[in-house]
């Protein structure tokens, strides 16, 4: 009832999309009011953007295109948009999965591509959403503060510094034992992990076409303290038993009830858990032995940690403004 009485639409950016789940979200949406389904934007069968809304006049589906993460636009990932006309403004929407094996500047392109292309469309407002791909970096706000932050920016640089020295294109290394119970104890609490968003990956502003009308897009910030977003696992649902363990699936509670039988199990910035919880969610997984590691990929380097998926909005001076 809240969502229908805040929201005249509901945007959906589904990245890595399985199509046989695309019904089950029609039908919730339905189930909630948003009945009419104005756009379905599909790239390579994964990378979905879907408008519904109330009313049928309550928006109009203008154009759709692709902004690829592969300039010969052969790579599924990328930006796929569609520009809706809302309450008489003309809104670029954007579902992103971005190319984490490039280094940053390769990998933000399609981000400047896609919002630059909504500008110069006429775009009043542009709005992307889904996987930047960037994850913890040692950045040079980092080096300048005290404590938890300042000294993950640290260990983090030398193993960089280790994996980019390497002769192979193609690496993986698990961190070292120190440094992985450092980052699970800091992660376990509000106050950690509010220290170690220092280390964000994700750019604060992306500069556009400077013909266009909108000239930048800016990261909204997300709450202090997040859960990181990547790469959850959950071997053995050790992660989602310590999660509840420590009371997660509390925090969320609709009409009297709480979701836990649905199995969601909200990660509110204000969760305290433990480190063994963190090591469960983070570092450990059954395929490939990626999380909690450090992968090189030619000149990119990363941990495979970090609040990836995020949102960018910029706006046309004339007709609104970013707070």
């Amino acid at each position: 009832a809240e969502a229908r009485d805040l929201a005249s639409i509901v945007v959906l950016a589904r990245q890595e999309a399985l199509q046989a789940t695309s019904a089950k979200w029609d039908s919730t949406l339905a189930a909630n009011g948003f009945c009419h389904k104005v756009a379905e934007v599909i790239h390579s069968e994964q990378l979905v953007l879907a408008a519904y809304s109330q009313d049928k006049g309550d928006c109009e589906f203008c154009q759709e295109f692709f902004a690829s993460s592969d300039a010969k636009n052969t790579d599924p990932k990328g930006i796929t948009s569609a520009v809706m006309m809302l309450c008489g403004f003309n809104i670029g929407l954007g579902s992103m999965h971005l190319d984490g094996n490039m280094v940053a500047a390769e990998r933000l392109r399609p981000l400047q591509v896609a919002a630059s292309t909504a500008s110069c469309a006429g775009c009043d407002a542009v709005l992307l959403i889904g996987d930047v791909n960037c994850a913890l970096e040692p950045t040079a706000e980092a080096f300048e503060v005290n404590g938890l932050g300042g000294r993950a920016a640290e260990l983090l640089m030398a193993e960089y510094n280790k994996m980019a020295a390497l002769e192979e294109d193609k690496a993986v290394s698990k961190l070292p034992d120190e440094f992985a119970t450092m980052l699970q104890e800091g992660l376990a609490t509000q106050k950690g992990r509010r220290a170690l968003m220092v280390l964000d990956g994700c750019p604060a502003v992306c500069h556009l076409n400077p013909d266009g009308a909108i000239k930048e897009m800016r990261l909204v910030e997300m709450p202090a303290g997040s859960f990181p977003t990547y790469r959850l696992c959950n071997v053995g649902n050790a992660a989602f038993d310590g999660l509840r363990s420590a009371g997660a699936a509390a925090m969320a509670v609709g009409d009297g009830e709480t979701y836990k039988e649905d199995g969601i199990v909200p990660l509110q910035p204000s969760l305290e858990v433990t480190a063994d919880c963190i090591k469960a969610c983070y570092f450990l997984d059954d395929d490939k032995g990626h999380s909690g590691s450090i992968k090189k990929r030619g000149d990119m380097c990363r941990l495979n940690l970090g609040w990836l998926d995020r949102l960018y909005v910029g706006a046309q001076a004339s007709s609104a403004s970013v707070a």
